[in-house]
């Protein structure tokens, strides 16, 4: 049987960590199909108009959701309200170290070029081909990620006492975690050198970015080259590649779907090492599939969040105009308004405890409360399902 020249394992020789070895390892014709789907989804997505203010909004939720996520994943323990609020402090107010983790994450993505760019700017595959990594995508972001904070190893290099790393963890034993990375500076040098090389090789280039990124993260992770912050850097830099191809938002959310099913995360990379080990054809595989499809979720999850964006500007527009036009009164405007801020289902019982809405009607007889809700439903602004639940009918 004739390999596929991006299967062809580039066997390496190290000075005291035995052979390591590089494949791509995957069945790219088994792939294609869900990678497929992946571009068109995208396709699709950057098709999508957006506003100025709207890019804002959602730069902002995507860095969140992969601060967040990326953070969670190291043990973090903030809410996505708490990273919300970390990202948004003033350098000098910044106190604490999970609030320095917070930004310097952030700042991380920023240096990879994962932020800021417009949804419709992308490569075409001509270029995307084209675009080498090097070893400052590393030690770049490594650096910034551990700026500051309390760390082992000197930040933006590789680690050198190897006696701390004899076995690395991931994720926990009955996931088969136990793992013992490459023991020397210079067998991580010369492996680093060699990772490089080989994803930079015609072969693994000829390959969709959509398996090369992934390829990335594997073998990165399976070095450990750093003393401290290794996962945050692997997926740092597949955001990286990720966005140089073009694949603009769900290159840094993607962390969030890492979080979400992280004992599949936690545990494929196991498989794939132990794949190897026993000589499998196509050993990473596994992980290829689990990472293409967090791509077509978290891609699919920020189309259904623009297109919920505009539903929600549409329906604020058509309320405006109720009022206006005197369809409804300033009651119902109000109660409307302050739905919209919270989500698009309500108990009615919770409702009325609201200040807000108690304030609404504190000269008013219920028989008025009532009446304000039917009309609100007569001009299908809501639904009121029961006698408790109302559904906001944002289209």
């Amino acid at each position: 049987m004739t390999l596929d020249p991006w299967n062809k394992v580039i066997r390496v020789e190290t000075y005291r960590s035995g052979i390591f070895k590089f494949q791509a390892g995957v069945d790219v014709a088994a792939l294609q199909p869900l990678i497929d789907r992946v571009e068109d989804a995208h396709k699709r997505f950057v098709k999508t108009p957006l506003l100025p203010g709207i890019i804002d909004k959602l730069d902002n939720r995507v860095i969140v959701t992969g601060v967040h996520g990326t953070d969670s994943i190291e043990d973090g323990n903030m809410s996505t309200r708490a990273v919300e609020e970390a990202l948004a402090l003033p350098p000098d107010q910044v106190k604490e170290e999970n609030q320095r983790r917070i930004q310097n994450t952030s700042k991380a993505y920023l240096l990879a070029g994962v932020r800021g760019r417009s949804i419709s700017e992308k490569f075409s595959s001509e270029e995307h081909v084209s675009l080498s990594i090097n070893e400052e995508m590393f030690t770049g972001p490594h650096k910034v990620l551990m700026d500051g904070l309390q760390t082992k190893g000197t930040p933006g290099e590789y680690r050198k006492d190897q006696k701390d790393h004899q076995t690395t963890i991931v994720g926990h034993e009955k996931l088969g975690g136990a793992y013992v990375p490459p023991k020397s500076f210079e067998d991580i040098t010369r492996l680093m050198t060699k990772l490089i090389e080989w994803a930079n090789s015609d072969s693994i280039c000829s390959l969709s970015p959509l398996i090369r990124a992934p390829l990335v993260h594997i073998y990165f992770e399976l070095i450990h080259p750093f003393a401290d912050g290794n996962g945050r850097v692997g997926r740092v830099v597949e955001s990286r590649m990720l966005k140089m191809a073009g694949y603009s938002y769900a290159s840094t959310s993607l962390a969030g779907y890492y979080l979400k099913n992280i004992e599949d995360y936690f545990a494929l990379f196991n498989v794939v090492r132990i794949a190897a080990r026993k000589g499998e054809p196509h050993p990473n595989q596994a992980f290829v599939l689990f990472f293409l499809k967090g791509m077509l979720e978290t891609i699919n999850e920020n189309h259904d969040w623009v297109n919920n964006f505009y539903a929600k500007l549409l329906y604020g527009s058509q309320l405006r105009t109720f009022l206006d036009s005197k369809k409804i009164n300033i009651r119902q405007y109000t109660i409307v308004s302050n739905l919209m801020a919270k989500g698009n289902i309500h108990n009615l019982t919770d409702i009325r405890a609201e200040p807000w809405y108690r304030s609404l009607y504190l000269d008013r007889t219920r028989h008025t409360m009532a009446r304000d809700l039917t009309g609100l439903a007569n001009n299908q602004l809501i639904e009121i399902e029961g006698k408790e639940i109302i559904r906001l009918l944002i289209p």
